[in-house]
């Protein structure tokens, strides 16, 4: 998730993330945030042009109940998600890992380290 989201970026998240634990705590609603969006600079869970084109084109007809919308503290969970931290419980039992060719949401050099 760290390699998706821009350097620059991360001081005004883990604010959004403080602010929205601290409203929940406080008895508000969670803070919701886009899943994609045209703009890659803009606010999202999978701020990729690609997640934008597939979610908005594809996921619309699969699923057309769907709303474009996550809570912000699914997105934080996912910020601490570590895959790799996992390896040694499956080790040394065989594993297919399947490195997808164009996926910008998966980190390809971390997955063939793995």
């Amino acid at each position: 998730m760290h390699h998706g989201i821009r350097a620059d970026f991360w001081a005004s998240l883990h604010r959004s993330f403080d602010d929205d634990r601290r409203n929940r705590y406080a008895g508000k609603p969670p803070a919701m945030i886009p899943v994609v969006a045209e703009d890659p600079l803009a606010p999202s869970a999978l701020p990729t042009p690609d997640s934008w084109s597939w979610f908005s084109e594809t996921g619309q007809t699969r699923a057309p109940s769907w709303r474009n919308e996550v809570t912000l503290r699914s997105v934080e969970m996912f910020t601490e998600y570590e895959p790799g931290s996992y390896i040694s419980f499956v080790s040394p039992t065989p594993l297919l890992l399947v490195v997808a060719l164009g996926d910008h949401l998966t980190v390809v050099d971390e997955a063939l380290a793995a």
